[in-house]
């Protein structure tokens, strides 16, 4: 694998292409560059490959000075561009300015014509994402996917206050990236009763959340009635908070199992005060990844039709894409364009959030982790492509805080939330915090340059007064920014 050396002196002050917000996310990345880049990244000792033209100032290894709030003092790192290979995405961290040399950004014809349309606001093609996706200029997509972001979002950094409960980890499909599914007779396999339900959705309220986010195993042995019932007893313990529950797998598996067709399920629901569907099941639609991941459960074809009857029945939802383990880019842009294609039919999805494979105690552990770099690259690839998509998240519990915080100079719009009681990412190995307070997330949205705004699961702002919350209207981020300018 070839690796070359494209460090330069400065402050990472990237003009041209590239806004303030940009900037940051290049500082912040270089801070914790560490984090990201594996040993066998770094050229060793004598090797002649990071020997740069005479025009990019040659060094290996330079000064770059951090200032402002970031360090006061020069960091000595490595800043590397691996070559695109089938097993490693994403890597270029290249194209920098020095301090009072306009060294330019060198974009390929390619990345320019998409650049353009980009800034005319024409759809990209499939081609176009395969080209995005074989690019290693990190910034350039950053600079792009930023421009979409703040042409539908402007300066906001969107957030709320929610908790998760996972009512059962018993589940009948065994799909090889699982940490948290277990088996019936396993000592760790739980069923939540009424009782745990309501007391965790009285928690939630006496935390002020806005959301219950409601997933779980598929259990063989529970009836459809059960997961009614769930969505009742929160309803009966804490009335005002919309529940987002059931993946389109779920809700799949409970058309099986009542033998119910597909709207008779979601109006069972939607009646017992079901608010929303979340994102999960999607995993990676096309079949060549699909079928060796998670082959048993709902099929693309099917998880898709579960969204577009949520949708004709008035209910928004989400969309997610598991990637950074089998997948390949032609799969991950098969898998936006068939969403995209889903909201131009029916307009119903409010947020894509991209998911970073995290293989702990998975089947796939041998599998290693996504790097920083190329969840960014997912991110602000994901932002371009889906261009009838509000908004864009990301999952700070899944990318980490400080990826999550660089995410939203590179298309991301949103953060998620407190995220209390999560247990399906943090069984397959994920070390972020189980929860962070709206403070914590206030501040990060803050550092990053954004306006934090607090919204409700259908984002509408969120007004607080002590310790109650009203929810006002729907978030129209244009007007939004003109109340925050008066």
């Amino acid at each position: 694998m070839s690796t070359r050396s494209t460090g330069l002196c400065g402050r990472l002050c990237l003009s041209g292409l590239f806004d303030r917000r940009v900037c940051a996310g290049a500082c912040l990345l270089g801070f914790f560059w560490v984090c990201f880049c594996p040993d066998e990244s770094v050229p060793p000792a004598g090797d002649d490959r990071g020997t740069a033209s005479a025009g990019q100032m040659g060094a290996r290894r330079q000064q770059i000075s951090f200032r402002g709030r970031l360090s006061r003092r020069s960091i000595p790192i490595k800043i590397f561009e691996r070559s695109e290979g089938d097993d490693v995405y994403g890597w270029g961290l290249t194209h920098f300015c020095c301090e009072g040399i306009d060294l330019g950004i060198i974009m390929s014809k390619t990345l320019a014509a998409i650049r353009e349309k980009v800034e005319a606001g024409v759809r990209l093609s499939f081609e176009d994402g395969l080209a995005l996706e074989e690019s290693n200029d990190l910034f350039a997509l950053g600079s792009m996917a930023n421009m979409v972001r703040e042409r539908l979002n402007r300066n906001f950094g969107y957030y709320n206050v929610n908790t998760h409960i996972n009512p059962t980890n018993v589940c009948v499909y065994k799909c090889d990236f699982c940490a948290f599914r277990a088996d019936l007779g396993e000592d760790r396999a739980y069923v939540m009763d009424q009782a745990q339900i309501e007391e965790r959705a009285r928690q939630a309220h006496a935390r002020g959340a806005t959301e219950l986010h409601i997933v779980g195993g598929l259990h063989h042995k529970l009836p459809f009635e059960y997961y009614v019932d769930v969505v009742k007893w929160i309803k009966s313990a804490a009335p005002e908070i919309h529940i987002k529950a059931y993946t389109a797998v779920e809700i799949e598996w409970f058309a099986k199992i009542s033998r119910k067709p597909l709207e008779t399920i979601l109006r069972e629901l939607m009646d017992a005060g079901l608010g929303s569907l979340p994102g999960g099941g999607a995993e990676i639609f096309h079949p060549e990844v699909r079928e060796q991941i998670c082959g048993a459960k709902a099929s693309t074809e099917r998880w898709l039709e579960v969204h577009r009857v949520a949708h004709k029945l008035g209910l928004r939802s989400n969309a997610t894409m598991l990637y950074g383990h089998i997948d390949r880019p032609r799969h991950r842009i098969d898998h936006l364009v068939r969403l995209r294609t889903l909201q131009d039919e029916t307009g119903g999805f409010q947020t894509f959030i991209p998911l970073a494979f995290h293989p702990d105690n998975s089947r796939m552990d041998e599998i290693p982790k996504p790097s920083g770099v190329m969840d960014l690259k997912v991110m602000a690839i994901s932002r371009l492509m889906l261009d009838n998509f509000e908004h864009i998240k990301a999952y700070w519990v899944m990318l980490g805080l400080k990826t999550a915080q660089v995410a939203l100079a590179f298309g991301a719009d949103d953060i998620d939330g407190t995220v209390v009681h999560e247990k399906i990412y943090h069984e397959a190995g994920a070390e972020t915090p189980q929860e962070v307070t709206v403070a914590e997330i206030q501040r990060l949205i803050a550092e990053a340059g954004r306006i934090p705004i607090e919204r409700d699961t259908l984002y509408h702002r969120v007004e607080r007064d002590g310790g109650s919350w009203t929810s006002r209207e729907h978030i129209d981020a244009a007007a939004l920014a003109g109340a925050v300018a008066g």
